[in-house]
C-alpha cells in the first residue's frame, strides 16, 4: 500500500490479509500527512516496512520460494511416501537462460542486453524483472545489470 487514510476501505481488505498471514507491504510516508495513515497503521500492524525495490523483490522472492517449498512437498515419491524437500532453486524460461548469457558479475548496460539477444526492449526488461524476483541479477544505476554472486544456473 502506498497511501492510504485511516477511513479508507482498504484498509479493510488489507487487514483481512493480514488476518490470513498473507504479505502485505507499505511504504512510510509524511507524518503529517492524513494520506499517509493508513500506511502507518499497517506498519505497526505487521505489514513489511518497503523503502526500495529490492524490498519489494525479496518479498516477492519468499513468496515464490515458499511456493516451490510446498509443491515439492506435495508431491510423492511413487511409494506413499513424500519427496525431500529441496532447498528451492529458480527454473528459468527459454528466454531468461538466453538474456542470462549477456549479463556479466560486473555488470551489462541494458542496451548492450537488448543488441546482444536480439529481443526488443520491452521483452528484456520484462524478462530483467523475472530474473529479479528470483534474485539471479540486480539493477545497478546507469541501466546496468550485474549477475549476482553464486546465480549460476
Amino acid at each position: 500500500m502506498v497511501e492510504a487514510s485511516l477511513t479508507s476501505g482498504t484498509l479493510i481488505t488489507v487487514g483481512q490479509a493480514l488476518d490470513q498471514n498473507r504479505s502485505v507491504m507499505a511504504i512510510p510516508g509524511r507524518i503529517d500527512s492524513p494520506a499517509s495513515q493508513g500506511c502507518h497503521k499497517l506498519l505497526r500492524d505487521g505489514a513489511r516496512l518497503v523503502t526500495t525495490a529490492d524490498d519489494v523483490v525479496e518479498e516477492l522472492q519468499d513468496l515464490l520460494s515458499g511456493m516451490r517449498l510446498r509443491l515439492s512437498r506435495s508431491q510423492g515419491d511413487g511409494n506413499g511416501g513424500e519427496k525431500a524437500a529441496l532447498a528451492p532453486q529458480a527454473v528459468l524460461t527459454a528466454d531468461e537462460q538466453g538474456l542470462m548469457k549477456f549479463v556479466e558479475t560486473q555488470g551489462t548496460h541494458v542496451d548492450e542486453l537488448i543488441r546482444s539477444s536480439g529481443l526488443d526492449a520491452g521483452k528484456v526488461n520484462a524478462i530483467l524483472v523475472g530474473l529479479q524476483i528470483k534474485r539471479l541479477v540486480r539493477l545497478q544505476s546507469g541501466g546496468i545489470v550485474a549477475r549476482r554472486a553464486g546465480s549460476e544456473f
